[in-house]
């Protein structure tokens, strides 16, 4: 499909966790996407959207959550603007969900940003994560 977004290894951070939860939020998009289109060309529900959009929003504060706790864990680096990136997506997400759900229809706009902001924030923000997990790692090992 045009607009899907498909894993290769290039997402990975190198943190099995981690990484099985961006797929996951890639086949929740990939779902959300493939509702869009059947909603325009078959005629899914507007329930079906708010599911979707719901369970989209729902996984990521999940994953977020996960994310957080991780990057609390590791010794000497600081996440603050990482944590600011996850708020900002809420924020936007919300904002957007709540224009969807008053009626104006933004859900490809929604589509767009999710896809975008997550391509971007794994390939440059959470592989910070799993360079510095390594280093903790790395630094923390007895010889």
């Amino acid at each position: 499909m045009f607009g899907t977004i498909t894993w290769n290894e290039k997402y990975s951070i190198g943190i099995e966790e981690i990484d099985s939860q961006h797929k996951k939020l890639f086949e929740i998009l990939n779902s959300y996407y493939k509702n869009l289109v059947d909603s325009k060309t078959i005629g899914v529900t507007n329930d079906v959207m708010k599911d979707t959009i719901n369970n989209l929003i729902d996984y990521a504060t999940y994953h977020f959550r996960e994310e957080e706790k991780l990057m609390n864990s590791i010794q000497g680096v600081d996440f603050s603007s990482h944590f600011r990136q996850h708020q900002d997506f809420c924020l936007k997400v919300a904002t957007l969900k709540g224009k969807t759900f008053l009626g104006n229809d933004v859900s490809f706009e929604l589509f767009d940003f999710v896809k975008d902001w997550l391509i971007n924030h794994i390939l440059v923000s959470d592989q910070q994560i799993g360079k510095a997990l390594q280093i903790n790692t790395t630094e923390n090992t007895i010889i």
